[in-house]
């Protein structure tokens, strides 16, 4: 009886794990769109701005250096969080193409690239 109950238990004790892990999963994939999201709206403003300064009045692009810096720091960041993302699901970004593929993987399954 005591090997059924330790066998409960680490099953139990296993589902408890991956749920913690799809969990995870989520969190980070939300963040993903989070930060798209955002990339989209500084894009949306920078044109704006571009557009403002072609007009009759031109102008400088003001505020475009600024929302260029962002939009950099906004990349890193999803950078980081598609590494993480990948590293969670055990895959491996290709530093080629961006694509993810399981970490066992030798070679890119969307552009050939050795992988790392």
């Amino acid at each position: 009886m005591e090997k059924i109950f330790s066998d409960i238990k680490k099953t139990v004790d296993g589902a408890v794990k991956k749920s913690g892990e799809l969990v995870e999963i989520t969190k980070v994939k939300l963040s993903i769109v989070d930060i798209k999201n955002k990339i989209d709206a500084r894009f949306k403003e920078l044109g704006r701005i571009v557009y403002n300064a072609s007009g009759p009045e031109y102008s400088e692009a003001e505020g475009a250096d600024a929302i260029i810096e962002e939009l950099n720091a906004l990349y890193e960041e999803l950078k980081k969080t598609e590494e993480r993302l990948a590293e969670l699901k055990s895959e491996v970004v290709c530093k080629s193409c961006g694509s993810l593929s399981s970490d066992d993987s030798l070679y890119c399954r969307k552009c050939g690239a050795k992988l790392d």
